[in-house]
Order: structure tokens, then C-alpha cells, then sequence
């Protein structure tokens, strides 16, 4: 799903430009949707914006990308799933977003509301945002229309924030750009494209000095990579790492995500033990069975293999925390084909409350 980012910020690469960093803005949105309380996470982009949507009751999240903002009007549509997806139109004005929504089911709309939402910079955590868009064609002597693009975004810490927190993003953000440099973004990200375009004219020159004009676009390559707020809530932040790489002749890219949980109490990373007791995890497949059952339309005497590509499902390292339970992602292929997405099964509190750790709750 949130591969098609990527040709939103591509959109700022033109003809003969090597590099753009673009400063843009990150804020919080928080009302109601559809008579649900709702939170929006937005990164901007000039008129283009992308991000996170998700309800409290229900916080698997939306992802919307190649949505615009357009002086006083803004237009998000989001995916959480290759089957369910939310769009809201609205006017966005003084810190508030006000219009419609309507949630959708396979192009079916099966739910529809009025959408208000206020700008929240109390109860989240404040970030800058950056996205850097390169492209660049093989040397003409190689006579090869082949390209190379590459696009990253990141949240940032506030220029002000020495916070645990704020160090903790910048430490992060760094590993995962693979920047070993406290540069700042305008100057890292430029950099790292630069960089990564030389070493693809390079290494293509080196491996195909003859041929290369009968080749086609297959020596084309694309990569993104994304570190984003997934969530937040009073205790945690959670982060999503987003990886993207596609080569010519591929019939699709591959992607995967990596979830970080913070407690911003202690700023510690955290693992499921430190959430669930030892006793909570073992129940994990079975409630994940049941989430998975209900999400796909498996009946409850099916094997679960009749529509997903498990047996059974164990819990994922990768997951997030909400106020409403706990999320559990599961990138393309781990148990469910490529056209299904990226699966996400929540575990709703009532189901875990009394298998969370002491620890966690004091």
C-alpha cells in the first residue's frame, strides 16, 4: 500500500535535476470522523500530502498518499488494506479540517459522515518533516533509457528538542538513511542521493561497457525509504520504517516495513515481553486466529491456509501499541499473497488487559 508514495514525491523530479530536499510540515489532526474519534498524523508537501489516519476504537491505520491541499480545500484518500480504503474531502482552515468522509469496501462505499477535526499541538509530539527526490539517466554513450529514482522522507526532531525522545528519532532516523552523521536532513539526504546515482552510472558502466542499447529500460532502479510517525497515544510513539526497491523487468518491487514502539515515559524501545506477560504471548495465535478469521471471512472450521498462506499464525516482531489494544504487522508474503498487501490483525485491550505487564502499566 504504501509503495504508491512514491510517485507522489517523484512527482518534484524533472529533467536534468539530480537532487531536491524540500522542507515540509508535520502535524497532528484529532476529532471525530464518521461519528468515530479520529486521529490524523499529516506530513505536507507544498500541495501534496501524505501520512496516517486511523480510529481510536479501531487504530489500524489508513495510509494515504498522492492527496493534495489545495489553498482552503484538502483531499485525503487512504488504504489500510487492498480491499478497505477512506477518503475525506474537506475545507482545512485555521487549524481545522471540516467537511465528508466516506469509507469504502471494495470500491463500494459502505459508510458515510461528516468529518472535524482539530489541529493538536498539546497532546503529540512535535516533529519537522523532509523528503528529498533524486533521478538521473545513464551516461549518453551508453545509449540506454534507463533511470534511476530515488526518493526518502523523514520526521525530525524540532530544532529546540533535546528531549530523550527527540534523540531517540534523530539516532533512528540516522541508522535507518544510513547517515553516520548528525548533518541535518537538508544537507544528509542530498548528499546520500548524490551518492547513490554515482555509484548506479557507475556500476551499470562497469558491468554492461557493450550491449547496453539493447537492453531496454531493464537497468532502470527505484528506491524509497520512509521513518514516520505510525501512532501515538499518552504512553507510546510508534514509528514505521518503509523500504521500497523495484528493478526494470521486476514484476513488482519489494517492500517491507519496520515497526518501532517507544515509551515515552522511560524513552525505551519496547519488545512484547515488556508489554505482555509470558502467559499473553502464548495466547497471541489463538486470538490471532480469530482476528485473522474475521478480517478475511474464514469460517471458524476452515483451515486458515484456504485463504491466507499459514497454518497458523504466531505473532509478529513488528506491532504497535494504541490505547484501544495491540496491531500486528505483517508485510507481503509473511501470511497473505502480494495482491492482499501488507495485513495488519489488532487485538482489542478487552481480550489482553489481564495479560498486560505490571511493569508497563505503573
Amino acid at each position: 500500500m504504501m509503495n504508491k508514495i512514491i510517485f507522489f514525491l517523484l512527482g518534484f523530479i524533472g529533467p536534468g535535476i539530480h537532487a531536491q530536499v524540500i522542507t515540509g510540515s508535520y502535524q497532528t489532526y484529532k476529532g471525530n470522523v464518521m461519528g468515530a474519534e479520529t486521529v490524523i498524523h499529516l506530513n505536507r508537501v507544498k500541495d501534496q500530502a501524505t501520512g496516517t489516519m486511523y480510529l481510536l476504537k479501531d487504530p489500524r491505520p489508513f495510509f494515504f498518499y498522492g492527496s493534495e491541499i489545495k489553498g482552503d480545500s484538502i483531499f485525503l484518500y487512504g488504504d489500510r488494506s487492498m480491499q478497505t480504503s477512506m477518503q475525506i474531502m474537506a475545507t482545512i482552515k485555521s487549524g481545522n479540517i471540516k467537511g465528508t468522509a466516506k469509507l469504502e469496501l471494495e470500491g463500494k462505499t459502505i459508510r458515510s459522515g461528516a468529518a472535524t477535526l482539530l489541529l493538536d499541538t498539546v497532546n503529540y509530539t512535535a516533529f519537522d518533516f523532509y523528503t528529498a527526490a533524486a533521478g538521473s539517466s545513464l551516461p549518453p554513450a551508453m545509449k540506454n533509457q534507463s533511470r534511476y529514482e530515488q526518493s526518502a522522507a523523514t520526521i525530525w526532531p524540532k530544532a529546540n528538542d533535546k528531549t530523550p525522545v527527540g534523540t531517540f528519532v534523530q539516532k533512528k532516523g540516522l541508522g535507518f538513511l544510513n547517515q553516520k552523521t548528525t548533518a541535518h536532513p537538508l544537507q544528509f539526504l542530498s548528499t546520500s542521493q548524490q551518492q547513490n546515482i554515482k555509484k548506479w552510472k557507475a556500476d551499470n558502466a562497469k558491468a554492461y561497457p557493450k550491449g547496453a542499447a539493447d537492453m531496454g529500460l531493464s537497468l532502470s532502479a527505484t528506491t524509497e525509504q520512509r521513518f514516520l510517525v505510525l501512532q501515538e497515544n499518552k504512553t507510546c510513539i510508534n514509528f514505521i520504517q518503509y523500504y521500497f526497491s523495484e528493478s526494470g523487468g521486476a514484476a513488482h518491487g519489494s517492500a517491507s516495513s519496520e515497526l518501532l514502539v517507544i515509551d515515552k515515559r522511560n524513552n525505551k524501545q519496547l519488545k512484547l515481553p515488556d508489554i505482555l506477560t509470558p502467559a499473553g504471548i502464548k495466547v497471541l495465535p489463538l486470538l490471532l486466529d480469530k482476528a485473522a478469521r474475521s478480517q478475511f471471512g474464514i469460517a471458524a472450521n476452515a483451515p486458515l491456509d484456504q485463504r491466507l498462506l499459514v497454518k497458523r499464525i504466531e505473532p509478529s516482531d513488528q506491532f504497535f501499541m494504541a490505547d484501544a489494544g495491540i496491531g500486528f504487522w505483517y508485510n507481503a508474503y509473511q501470511v497473505a499473497s502480494f495482491a492482499d498487501g501488507d495485513v495488519i490483525l489488532f487485538i482489542p485491550l478487552a481480550l489482553i488487559s489481564k495479560y498486560i505487564q505490571p511493569a508497563f502499566l505503573k
